[in-house]
């Protein structure tokens, strides 16, 4: 069983309406991701919590479907 993994990624235009919906949808749908939730006061913020996660390919996933990604945060 792979370690617990916490991830805080940074979304560009995440206020927009859909946006966040959709990176949710692409996080969620990455595999050994348990929970996904919006934070921060714009809620540009997501955070993936999951058993061995890859963050870099989640990162890239995001940037490919929704826009600009950044991990914040591990």
């Amino acid at each position: 069983m792979a370690p617990q993994t916490e991830m805080l990624i940074r979304m560009e235009g995440g206020s927009e309406k859909g946006h966040a919906a959709k990176a949710m949808k692409v996080a969620a749908a990455m595999q050994g991701v348990e929970s996904v939730t919006l934070s921060g006061k714009d809620k540009s913020l997501l955070r993936v919590v999951g058993d061995g996660v890859d963050c870099n390919h989640l990162t890239t996933r995001l940037r490919r479907k929704v826009g600009h990604a950044d991990v914040v945060e591990l």
